[in-house]
């Protein structure tokens, strides 16, 4: 028999006497932390006698790929809502907890926050606790941390690590007696200063780089790491909480230009949404002032610039049918939408006015929400059919276009042309030579002359692909072109452009062997 770590169990003497048994540190039992045979490793959550087994359970570990475009399921609470959604099973804690500090005086006036740049910081919450007890956390706390690949340090750092992975929003706690001021500026960094990170290493700053800044100097680099200076140690007894927003691709470039990626800059990176950090900080005070005993001050420091509008998508419900080639209960679809967070409200003429949760800047219009209703009601059960007709409630399909297609290329293949691809975009002079430039629309950003005007015929293609060798004469069009273009007498009341053919050609003689002319 073993512990953990490979250490065999066996008779040993405790303190002089005879033992059928061992004292285990907790680097033998893998729990990490101190090991040194001077510790004994106290579970508050067990009883002497009780199965080790009931005191530290097994864990089963989930890895998930998130997508980039999915930030809120960076943490536990996202991926849970997921998975109440897809069996259709109640979620047993709201988005935003209903916390909020007590203590007075507000929050507001214990500490100033400036925003020096709301393009790179859109929110910055600051929240004044006080009179906490820095120690070690629960057990509880420690064993789902480790699970996760963080190491425990003390139960205020740990509730921040803790709430970053479960609701996805990074936090960083401040000694409060450490900041000059206090107050805290949120703005870029000046020329030749320096910062002693957490992990030890001093980096120099650039003005690029958005830091957190006191009334001196930095005393952290914004969605990347803390400072050593201001940090929480064991003397700490109040604190400042900051739970903020920052620009996403700001983030990712200070990261990348201090070699340094960490939890805080991989979920910044991804866009988080500003409402995310309220929900945030009324998680971590929480969990403070019950683990830490901290007095939470009421009416938080809150810049808020410019707050998130919400974005309202009407929705088809025929469409989600329609995209997804499968007939969906308008009941379960609604359902759907509803087990995600959200908001649906039908209107007179049958649409739905659908307002998705604050979490999910990434669903803004109509084919995201089909697309949410597919994967929750399963890509597995559309069928793999051809589609040929629509329900009973819907007309008949129209003939297929791509058939349409086929068969005008084989006719004209059969008359002797040759088919050409040719690209959108054509030069500007090129439709002024031929007259036909009106409506055009030119390129701001154009690659090149040759390709700066969207075309609005199929003429200019056809002229430049013909062989170079025939005379001009021999170069004349044979129907009047036209094209799907900018002009908007050429788009349908759909709002789809109209399919065009042109086609070229020149007498016999102009070509290697001679061909009849078509007859239409």
């Amino acid at each position: 028999t073993t512990v953990p770590n490979g250490t065999p169990v066996k008779d040993t003497k405790i303190a002089g006497y005879d033992a059928k048994g061992m004292l285990c540190s907790s680097d033998e039992l893998l729990l990490g932390g101190d090991h040194s045979e001077r510790k004994i490793l106290i579970l508050d959550s067990g009883k002497p006698g009780d199965p080790l087994t009931t005191v530290i359970p097994s864990q089963a570990i989930m890895e998930a790929e998130i997508t980039s475009n999915r930030p809120d399921e960076m943490g536990h609470l996202g991926v849970a809502r997921e998975l109440a959604a897809g069996l259709d099973r109640p979620m047993q804690r709201d988005f935003m907890p209903a916390f909020t500090g007590t203590a007075d005086p507000p929050g507001r006036d214990l500490v100033k926050v400036a925003i020096d740049d709301p393009d790179l910081c859109r929110r910055y919450i600051g929240g004044v606790i006080k009179d906490v007890k820095v120690g070690p956390s629960p057990d509880w706390m420690q064993r789902r941390l480790r699970a996760c690949g963080v190491r425990p340090i003390n139960n205020i750092v740990d509730i921040t690590n803790y709430v970053l992975l479960e609701y996805a929003q990074p936090l960083h706690a401040f000694d409060l007696a450490r900041l000059t001021g206090p107050e805290i500026h949120v703005r870029r960094a000046r020329a030749q200063e320096r910062l002693l990170c957490l992990d030890g290493v001093e980096r120099e700053l650039t003005p690029e780089m958005l830091v957190i800044a006191d009334a001196t100097r930095p005393v952290a680099v914004a969605g990347v790491i803390g400072g050593e200076e201001s940090a929480v140690t064991s003397d700490t007894t109040d604190i400042l909480l900051e739970s903020a927003n920052f620009d996403g691709p700001s983030v990712r470039q200070t990261s990348r230009a201090l070699g340094l990626r960490t939890e805080a800059s991989a979920r910044f990176e991804r866009a988080l949404p500003p409402e995310l950090a309220l929900a945030g900080a009324r998680r971590a005070a929480s969990l403070i002032a019950e683990l830490a005993g901290g007095k939470v001050h009421r009416e938080w420091a809150d810049v808020y610039p410019r707050p998130q509008e919400p974005v309202r998508v009407n929705l088809r419900p025929a469409l989600i049918d329609d995209v997804l080639g499968t007939h969906v209960p308008l009941e379960e679809a609604e359902s759907i939408l509803k087990r995600l967070n959200f908001h649906v409200k039908v209107q007179g003429d049958g649409e739905w006015d659908v307002l998705p949760p604050v979490f999910r800047l990434d669903v803004t219009i109509p084919e995201d929400l089909v697309e949410e209703v597919g994967r929750v009601y399963g890509y597995d059960r559309v069928p793999p059919t051809l589609p040929g007709r629509r329900h009973d409630r819907w007309t008949p399909l129209e003939p297929s276009v791509d058939r349409r297609l086929d068969v005008a290329r084989d006719v004209l293949a059969g008359a002797g042309f040759t088919e050409t691809w040719n690209p959108a975009l054509v030069s500007g002079k090129r439709l002024e030579d031929l007259r036909i430039s009106a409506h055009a629309m030119r390129v701001m950003n154009a690659l090149s002359d040759d390709m700066d005007t969207l075309r609005t015929s199929l003429l200019p293609s056809l002229v430049d692909a013909s062989p170079p060798w025939r005379p001009p004469e021999h170069r004349r069009p044979k129907a009047a072109p036209r094209s799907t273009g900018s002009n908007p007498s050429w788009m349908k009341p759909s709002g789809r452009c109209r399919l065009r053919r042109a086609h070229i050609s020149g007498p016999p003689r102009s070509c290697f062997i001679p061909v009849a002319a078509p007859r239409w």
